[in-house]
């Protein structure tokens, strides 16, 4: 399965989760901020099959972009993911709402297996 995937997370996690993907076959774009990623988003949505987002980037909140991305353009899938102790509010927002989360550290196989899941959903 081919898709293309746009990672929103810092330098270091985003490089990694990119070559994972890449040897995968998945097609990747990289934005270090959820600002960013909004505004790729909005001009490129036929580009963009799926976002991996950090929940707890600097300027997005916890949950910030997701909640603006969600609003905006409801269909997008989105995978959050955090190595962070989330808030309460935060955890129930994400159970209530997200596609689907992973807590950092995860494994490859758990990465790709989940993108899998989320991209079938998508398509069904």
């Amino acid at each position: 399965m081919s898709a293309n995937i746009l990672i929103v997370d810092d330098e270091i996690f985003r490089y990694m989760v990119v070559d994972v993907l890449n040897q995968h076959g998945y097609s990747t774009a990289e934005m270090e901020n959820g600002e960013k990623a909004f505004r790729y988003y909005a001009k490129h949505p036929e580009d963009v099959d799926l976002v991996i987002l950090d929940m707890v980037l600097p300027e997005a909140g916890e949950g910030k972009i997701y909640k603006l991305l969600k609003q905006k353009y409801p269909p997008l899938k989105i995978i959050m993911i955090s190595g962070r102790w989330l808030g309460y509010d935060v955890k129930k927002y994400i159970i209530e709402n997200a596609d689907i989360f992973l807590h950092t550290p995860f494994s490859n196989n758990e990465l790709i297996s989940t993108i899998r899941r989320v991209l079938e959903k998508k398509e069904s």
